[in-house]
């Protein structure tokens, strides 16, 4: 059976124009490679900036990409058009990061919901669809009788609950959730992922998961993919990646996580940081100019995303393995 989503190649670039009309153009994305497997959870997991939302975007169509392969459900997204691009946006949606801006302050919670129905005509039923509303809400853990609130009336865990029963008014098979719980309070976290998690669990749903906190990917997701400026450096198994990371990128984002006990953050050894522009020139490692083990008569010439990958471990490193000690979150 033909996995959910498979990327391959993708390049994406923004185009902007510059002094006396010359275009100028950025990339973004570089040869992007993964594929989302049913029921798989897989989380992405980077510095601010480096692609991740973007990437999510073009998967969900709302950006176009300039080459590569992107197949959802086995259609190529630049060649759907827009009616076929509609039967697919009803198989996959997705939670965005701010409940306070993703939900519209003048619509109810009734019509909110209530929305994607509209749009692709089911449920017209008003027995069957307050039926359906009710059961929405209990399934996120609200109460049915605050269907005619507002966005206003509810805290921001809540709404981030109204956001994702809207995300499964329409029964997708895939969730793209973008760092859907960055924005609340630690404790509100912790039910939204429990939540995310059954919701996951008891409807067989794949979810493309977007993090910067290794922790909560470590509790939600199947496989983590590394990325660095527009490049994934290492993807695996989450407890194999994270108890025995291959990539120096990947050691040295585990080496900035802290330690709850203050002895043990004071005697943690930290990966040094290296900044040498010049090595950019000589590799075509886009991590080379920081990179700790670098070594010339190794690594210069060598691109890492033409090293060979699969689905199940990766590292766009040359020197794979490079170690064998473990992290602080091998058990």
């Amino acid at each position: 059976m033909t996995a959910p989503i498979i990327v391959k190649n993708l390049v994406k670039a923004y185009g902007s124009t510059g002094w006396f009309g010359r275009k100028a153009e950025k990339v973004i994305l570089q040869n992007i490679s993964f594929t989302l497997r049913e029921n798989d959870v897989l989380g992405l997991v980077g510095e601010s900036g480096c692609g991740k939302t973007t990437l999510a975007k073009v998967v969900l169509g709302l950006e176009k990409y300039q080459s590569g392969s992107v197949q959802v459900f086995g259609q190529e997204l630049k060649s759907c058009s827009k009616k076929e691009m509609q039967a697919l946006r009803r198989r996959m949606q997705v939670v965005f990061q701010d409940p306070y801006s993703s939900l519209d302050p003048r619509q109810s919670v009734r019509q909110i919901l209530s929305e994607p129905w509209d749009i692709h005509s089911l449920h017209k039923s008003k027995t069957l669809r307050q039926e359906k509303l009710e059961a929405l809400m209990r399934s996120v853990g609200l109460d049915p009788q605050h269907l005619d609130r507002y966005p206003h009336e509810f805290s921001g865990g809540q709404r981030q609950r109204i956001a994702i029963a809207r995300a499964l008014a329409l029964e997708p098979q895939i969730l793209v959730a973008d760092e859907p719980v960055s924005a609340l309070d630690v404790s509100v976290q912790a039910q939204v992922l429990n939540l995310l998690k059954n919701i996951c669990r008891q409807r067989g749903l794949g979810m493309l998961f977007i993090s910067h906190d290794f922790a909560v990917a470590r509790f939600l997701c199947d496989r983590i993919a590394v990325m660095y400026q527009g490049h994934i450096l290492e993807m695996g198994e989450t407890e194999q990646l994270l108890q025995n990371p291959q990539h120096p990128y990947t050691e040295a984002l585990l080496s900035a996580v802290p330690l709850p006990d203050p002895a043990l953050q004071k005697n943690k050894a930290s990966v040094p940081f290296v900044s040498e522009p010049k090595r950019c020139a000589q590799t075509g490692c886009v991590y080379a100019a920081r990179c700790n083990y670098y070594k010339a008569e190794i690594c210069n010439g060598v691109n890492g995303d033409n090293l060979s990958q699969n689905d199940d471990k990766y590292c766009a490193c040359v020197r794979m393995p490079f170690k064998d000690k473990k992290s602080r979150f091998a058990v």
